[in-house]
C-alpha cells in the first residue's frame, strides 16, 4: 500500500504547457519543472506553484510575432515574412530597436512575477533572414537588462529555434 502511495505522489520531471491557463494550476502541481506563458499567469499563481516546489519557465517568442497577441496591431508593421507551417505566425525584425525594447519591457513584466527562468523561442529568425543586422538584434534581445541583471545568476534558459 505504501509504495502504492509514494507513486500516487510522485512527480513527473517537466511538462510543456503554452496553451494553459491558470485554471491547469492543480495539474501542474503534479511536476518538478514546467514551461507555460507566464503573461496569462499572475504573481500570485506562479508563488502558488513555487510553493509545490515547481520551477516555472516562461515562454518567450522574441523572433515572430503571433496575431493572437495583444500587442499584436502595434508590432504587425514589423513582420518580415509567412512563418510556414505557423498560420498565426509571422517573423519579425529583431533588428528593429521598438521590438528590441518591448521584448525587453515583456521580460520585465515576466520576471516580476517570478518566474525562474526563460525559454526563448525563434532565435532562428537569422535562418530566415540571414543579415547581420539581424544577428546582431538577436544579440541585442538576449543582453537585455532583466537578463544582465544581478538577479542572471539565478537564471535558467532554453532556446527553441535554434
Amino acid at each position: 500500500m505504501k509504495a502504492n502511495q509514494a507513486k500516487k505522489f510522485e512527480k513527473n520531471d517537466y511538462g510543456v504547457f503554452l496553451n494553459a491557463d491558470a485554471s491547469s494550476l492543480e495539474r501542474f502541481k503534479t511536476y518538478e519543472t514546467i514551461v507555460i506563458d507566464a503573461q496569462y499567469f499572475t504573481k500570485r499563481d506562479i508563488e502558488l506553484l513555487h510553493q509545490n516546489g515547481t520551477v516555472v519557465y516562461t515562454y518567450l517568442n522574441i523572433g515572430s510575432i503571433e496575431n493572437f497577441r495583444e500587442y499584436y496591431t502595434t508590432y504587425a508593421e514589423l513582420a518580415i515574412g509567412e512563418y510556414e507551417h505557423w498560420e498565426e505566425e509571422e517573423w519579425v525584425d529583431v533588428a528593429n530597436p521598438d521590438w528590441q525594447k518591448f521584448i525587453g519591457q515583456l521580460s520585465q513584466e515576466l520576471y516580476e512575477k517570478g518566474v525562474d527562468g526563460f525559454f526563448i523561442d525563434n532565435c532562428d529568425v537569422y535562418y530566415y533572414n540571414p543579415h547581420e543586422s539581424i544577428f546582431e538584434g538577436i544579440t541585442a534581445i538576449l543582453h537585455n537588462d532583466v537578463w544582465q541583471s544581478g538577479h542572471h545568476q539565478r537564471w535558467r534558459y532554453l532556446c527553441g529555434g535554434i
